[in-house]
């Protein structure tokens, strides 16, 4: 998959996502460093995704910054939303722990907690990815980039996580929502690149 991200010149974040973590993954850890290694070496590979709960976090810094990639940390919760000041807690923690990017993940109950997440990670000013996932957390999504995160994730076919919105629906709303990125965009297709 790497080779041919790259081969349209284009950039991943990549992973090797753990059960634990809602991921495929059913290795060892020290398996999994190894394919992290890999994919940190790709030239395809932009970041690095590494769970804030990883006990490999501390190597897979190390192994992202000999690359001159850029480490993101994760932290995902599919049970719940937490209150704003755990939201802060996590975000220092990740930040704490060398992340060029923090991104947090949690599943909203209702649109109260989707914009909880919204308005409290607003304020920092840490490069970030941030969504709430189910349904009612769709639109953060799409939103979140008027409040700081710094992209999205979408899916062709079926979607890997609750509340992904589809690809080409994903552009229609960008387009609508952020004119430069619609200006952007028709740039990039009259130059024939899409």
């Amino acid at each position: 998959a790497l080779d041919l991200i790259a081969d349209y010149g284009f950039y991943a974040v990549s992973t090797v996502r753990p059960t634990w973590e809602g991921g495929c993954f059913k290795g060892s850890e020290e398996e999994r460093l190894e394919l992290l290694k890999l994919v940190a070496r790709h030239p395809a590979t932009g970041a690095v995704d590494v769970e804030l709960k990883a006990k490999i976090l501390p190597q897979v810094r190390e192994v992202v910054g000999e690359e001159g990639k850029k480490l993101l940390v994760s932290y995902h919760d599919f049970q719940k939303t937490p209150p704003a000041e755990e939201i802060e807690e996590l975000f220092e923690e990740a930040n704490s722990k060398g992340a060029d990017i923090v991104k947090l993940a949690f599943f909203g109950r209702d649109r109260e907690e989707a914009a909880r997440v919204c308005s409290t990670l607003y304020k920092f000013n840490h490069p970030k990815v941030f969504m709430v996932m189910g349904e009612v957390g769709r639109f953060t999504r799409v939103v979140g980039f008027s409040f700081g995160s710094l992209l999205t994730y979408t899916f062709f076919g079926k979607p890997v996580a609750p509340g992904q919105v589809e690809a080409g629906e994903l552009i229609l709303l960008l387009e609508k929502l952020y004119p430069e990125y619609a200006d952007y965009r028709k740039k990039y297709l009259l130059q024939g690149c899409v």
